[in-house]
């Protein structure tokens, strides 16, 4: 994947979570350090509760959001606007939900540019604190991206793997 496409890629997701964070999630995001960093693992993100989603199309791979329980919550809390204390069907529907809408936001971004391609449908996955899963390594044709986003309430990662496909 180029440089350049990377690039607009990292910005496409600034832009989606910013988006995010001022309509439907009513806190404090710091999106101004995103870059790509080493794998979410090796940071140290957590990855108790995992949203991904499929592309396909110009770019094809995945495009995940890794969350630790409290910022899930947090976050499920604030865009139902209703008290909930454990992770529940409500955290799981609003991290599949913040999944789309980031991914819907990457889209929109990268199709302005003429980078089209579909989105999937949301999955999550719930890993627990005590996992020793690791996002998955690349295959030799997929470019990882690791973006962190800081919060109020502590910090998750947009990460991704992905390959741009060739024109016939």
């Amino acid at each position: 994947m180029s440089v350049a496409l990377q690039e607009r890629f990292i910005q496409a997701v600034c832009t989606s979570v910013s988006s995010l964070f001022s309509t439907m999630v009513p806190m404090d995001v710091d999106t101004s350090h995103a870059s790509n960093q080493a794998s979410p693992s090796a940071q140290g993100y957590p990855q108790d509760l995992v949203g991904t989603i499929d592309i396909r199309g110009g770019i094809s791979g995945s495009i995940s959001i890794l969350l630790s329980y409290p910022l899930a919550i947090s976050m499920a809390s604030l865009m139902l606007e209703e008290e909930i204390d454990e992770v529940n069907e409500d955290v799981y529907e609003a991290v599949a939900e913040i999944t789309n809408i980031i991914a819907g936001g990457i889209k929109t971004s990268l199709s302005q540019n003429g980078q089209a391609f579909l989105l999937g449908l949301p999955q999550v996955f719930d890993l627990g604190p005590e996992s020793n899963q690791v996002f998955p390594k690349p295959s030799k044709d997929q470019t990882p991206l690791s973006i962190p986003i800081q919060t109020g309430q502590g910090a998750f990662c947009v990460a991704s793997l992905l390959r741009e496909e060739r024109s016939l």
